[in-house]
């Protein structure tokens, strides 16, 4: 049963939008001041650090601050690529990762995968998509 967005709260609006995109949501900066967001198309949130380093050659300096959905060029993930977002944590408290392509409907219906590591999970996605089924 799905609610209707009046009678949710502004943290799970946001955190229902936040994985599926939108406008890019990096601060931009002018003369010193705030001037607004980046508000490029964005296809989820800010990919895992281990992730932009390992597939766009990313430095730790090179990433942008971003709250919320991204675009390609502050870090999200570009058209047809995985969406990445924080999901609980392991045993250990190590942060999870869960990896879903951009069609995602529900567990039940879409293949997953979930990994500490964003990259492993992205490879877990994939061997799960070849199955058609959760990793």
């Amino acid at each position: 049963m799905t609610m209707p967005e009046s009678t949710k709260s502004p943290a799970e609006v946001l955190a229902a939008a936040e994985w599926k995109g939108g406008k890019c949501r990096v601060p931009m900066w002018m003369g010193g001041f705030p001037a607004g967001f980046c508000d490029k198309p964005a296809n989820g949130p800010q990919l895992p650090m281990e992730v932009l380093f390992w597939t766009r050659a990313w430095r730790k300096e090179d990433r942008p601050y971003c709250h919320g959905p991204c675009c390609p060029a502050h870090g999200g993930p570009k058209d047809g690529e995985p969406i990445l977002f924080a999901d609980g944590t392991d045993e250990r408290g190590h942060r999870m990762w869960c990896a879903v392509m951009p069609d995602f409907e529900n567990l039940q219906e879409s293949p997953a995968g979930f990994d500490i590591n964003g990259n492993k999970a992205i490879e877990k996605l994939r061997q799960a998509s070849r199955r058609g089924g959760e990793a």
